[in-house]
């Protein structure tokens, strides 16, 4: 009988007359790995797979194995995956020629080094999950089903590489199980080994977080499916980190997370923590998410508890910092919401994105002039836009930029960074104040220097997007800050980045009260909303409301927040909770929790949620389930959007808010609504513009007062409310940028026939 150690490639061997064999890297269950020289390629290295048959029981199955892992490879591109050279056959035995990766797989770092920082295992379960992302959003989802430390190389950077697709498979809808069970016993869930269904991302998931487990013990995880625990050989462990790991680690695949995309999510959120700021790169981040299963919650007489999703211990939200969030973006609507939405939208878009779809070509051709040094025609082209378009607030940006190209003084280069495109391109709004004080700005300084430039970047509602931009913006020392990004969720998850690199973000309207305390480089131009929930919340039992049904976002903390601050001002003014409910992010038919809300005999909704079309959509259910209780919600006031769909579904809602247009920032804010009227065509401004404004004056102050330098700019930033320097006087009211002054008023306001009416005053 031949031994295995003689079935060994002969050192210096050269296959296919290209390929020389330097150094035997070990044995796998099919075969042998190599080091080789590429010939063609001198001093490149590869890596060489050999398939070798020993029992010619399983010959078959093992050529699959050899086979799929190649298929897949071969259409794969991702930096955590190695890439595929070429396949062949020689003497009877199958190749693959493969990336070599230098290191050491993740079992033999843990063994050699012991256990690392949460910081480091946190990183790798990040990059991890989003190549599992990646897999799993192919057009044919593939699930890799043997994630593992031995399958997981660590390379020389720190990063890691995920190998051996040999027990990869296409996950296939409506197939009832996988044809054969297989997997790593400890790291793979119970459905690959029971004839129950067929592995499905949520397998990868669990698998994920039983390396996580291994890494963060040092410890394999227990075959025993439920018994997980990680404290008793961990007491120090972070509760957030400990959650995270159990939930995927649920034996119902119900109870993990849905979506690799959705436990990211909560890996960004755990990273963005302070003392992880700076400890590690953030460069991709992903750009889908699945649908996100709502909970139901029962009849609730006391105070309730705003649980997370199912399976999720509670106290994550309270490690984490409630209203903290990272929203989906890139929706993916199932055909029924899809359909029914098209039909309630008239198959159309609105306004501005058809207008944006129309003029975003000639703004390109502008922007190649302007790179031609052809001042003149760029700004008679985009001044012809903005004519004919006074609701594009970006092509007044770009042809004030232009102005400030052609005058040839120096100018201030001011990155902005919000979404105009996509689920979030609500992020326009934050553009029509920048651009409106831009204009102001330079028509002042004119024959002084320097100018404002908007150096404007669209993520497109996509975080990889978002951190790849984030990340060329911060390593470009040529910038001495950032406005933006539009949401809080979007501002803590490029916050690792600022704060590593040292440059300061300054988010106009970032409302989640832990944007304060994420970061000395992170500031906000806006109020946390606790005391707008208060208000609203007063006001309704104030007029007679007694029962009360709260739906928060089940994917957002920031909404769940909302709901609690709501539900505890109601209790403690004597108001009873009806129900509590928990809605997926991209639910459009409302008519199901209208129907639970109305049995509890609920006289009033409070939506804690800011975007308009999910409130649209409540509204519509209940216009046909015929009932009109009291509606309630926190989006931005004084938007034309609310109305697109027509003024009488909206008829009667509540809303809260710390800016009305022509009432506060007196005869400066009156000048300011009446400027922006006139030079948007007669488009209002919210609360979002309005602070938008404030930012570019007191950025452009903080720039004339302390230069360009990172760290004198941090600093003034941060000395605005304090005993160095008054708190700033914007059109809203006082503000500081790094602490909640919480100052300005909030007023309710009602929706009443078309029109935005102020129904009462509160206090700061």
């Amino acid at each position: 009988m031949t031994s295995i150690a003689s079935t060994r490639l002969e050192l210096g061997t050269t296959l296919q007359e290209r390929y020389r064999v330097l150094q035997f890297i070990g044995r796998g269950g099919m075969g042998a790995v190599y080091s080789c020289e590429d010939l063609r390629l001198p001093g490149k290295k590869w890596a060489l797979k050999e398939m070798i048959l020993h029992d010619p029981g399983v010959a078959e199955q093992v050529r699959d194995s050899f086979t799929r892992e190649a298929r897949f490879l071969a259409g794969l591109r991702h930096r955590s995956l190695p890439s595929i050279v070429d396949v062949f056959s020689h003497a009877n035995r199958q190749y693959l020629v493969m990336e070599f990766i230098e290191g050491e797989t993740l079992a033999q770092r843990i063994e050699s080094q012991g256990i690392p920082s949460d910081t480091v295992a946190l990183s790798w379960a990040l990059e991890l999950a989003q190549v599992l992302d990646y897999l799993h959003r192919q057009e044919r989802p593939i699930i890799f089903r043997d994630l593992k430390p031995e399958n997981i190389m660590i390379n020389l950077e720190g990063h890691v590489k995920v190998i051996d697709f040999g027990l990869a498979r296409h996950f296939e809808p409506g197939k009832r199980r996988d044809t054969q069970a297989s997997g790593t016993v400890g790291y793979a869930p119970p459905e690959q080994w029971e004839d129950s269904g067929q592995s499905d991302p949520r397998s990868d998931i669990y698998a994920l977080a039983a390396t996580l487990y291994f890494v963060l013990t040092g410890r394999p995880p227990s075959p025993i499916y439920g018994s997980h625990r990680i404290r008793p050989y961990r007491p120090d462990i972070d509760p957030g980190i400990e959650a995270l790991v159990l939930r995927c680690l649920q034996p119902d695949p119900s109870q993990r997370y849905s979506s690799a995309a959705e436990l990211i999510k909560d890996l960004l959120i755990l990273l963005s923590d302070d003392k992880h700021q700076g400890a590690i790169r953030l460069e991709h981040a992903p750009n889908r998410e699945s649908l996100p299963r709502a909970t139901r919650s029962t009849k609730m007489e006391k105070l309730p508890n705003m649980r997370p999703p199912v399976g999720f211990p509670k106290r994550l939200p309270s490690t984490l910092g409630v209203g903290l969030v990272l929203f989906l973006v890139g929706l993916l609507l199932p055909w029924v919401n899809l359909e029914r939405a098209s039909q309630r939208e008239g198959g159309t878009q609105d306004k501005i994105s058809e207008i944006l779809i129309q003029t975003d070509p000639v703004k390109d051709q502008a922007k190649k002039l302007v790179e031609q040094g052809k001042y003149k025609e760029a700004i008679a082209l985009l001044d012809s836009i903005f004519t004919r378009f006074p609701e594009d607030p970006e092509s007044l940006i770009l042809k004030n930029n232009a102005y400030a190209a052609f005058s040839g003084l120096e100018t201030y280069k001011i990155p902005v960074l919000s979404s105009w495109h996509g689920a979030e391109r609500e992020g326009i709004q934050i553009l029509y104040g920048l651009a409106l004080a831009q204009t102001q700005l330079n028509r002042n300084r004119i024959g002084k220097s320097p100018l404002v430039e908007l150096l404007l970047f669209d993520d497109r509602s996509n975080n990889e997007n978002l951190l790849s931009i984030a990340s060329e913006l911060t390593s470009n020392e040529d910038y001495p800050l950032i406005i933006g990004p539009f949401t809080s969720q979007q501002t803590r998850l490029i916050a690792p980045l600022a704060n590593g690199k040292g440059l300061p973000v300054v988010a106009p309207i970032a409302s989640d009260p832990q944007i304060f305390s994420t970061g000395q480089y992170i500031f906000s131009a806006a109020d946390p909303d606790t005391t707008k929930i208060q208000a609203i919340a007063s006001y309704l039992y104030d007029q007679g409301h007694r029962r009360v049904a709260i739906l928060t976002d089940s994917s957002s903390i920031i909404s769940r927040g909302w709901g609690e601050t709501f539900l505890e001002t109601f209790q403690d003014k004597g108001g009873r909770i009806a129900l509590v409910e928990e809605y997926p992010n991209n639910l459009v038919d409302f008519r199901e929790l209208v129907g639970e809300a109305r049995q509890k005999e609920a006289d009033c909704i409070f939506m804690a949620e800011y975007r308009i079309p999910p409130v649209i959509n409540l509204c519509e259910s209940l216009v046909d389930a015929n009932w009109r209780p009291t509606v309630a919600a926190q989006t931005a006031v004084f938007s034309d959007s609310l109305f697109r769909r027509g003024e009488s579904t909206v008829e009667g809602l509540y809303l809260s808010t710390y800016y009305v247009p022509d009432i506060t920032g007196g005869q400066e804010g009156k000048d300011f609504s009446r400027e922006f009227r006139q030079t948007f065509g007669g488009h209002r401004p919210t609360h979002r513009e309005a602070n938008s404004y404030d930012t570019l004056k007191l950025v452009v102050e903080t720039l004339d007062a302390v230069g360009t330098d990172r760290e004198k700019v941090k600093d003034y930033l941060a000395s605005y409310g304090t005993q160095a320097r008054e708190a700033y006087q914007g059109l809203s009211g006082r503000f500081a940028l790094d602490s909640a002054l919480g100052a300005r008023k909030s007023y309710i306001i009602k929706v009443e026939q078309g029109a935005y009416k102020v129904v009462d005053v509160g206090q700061p």
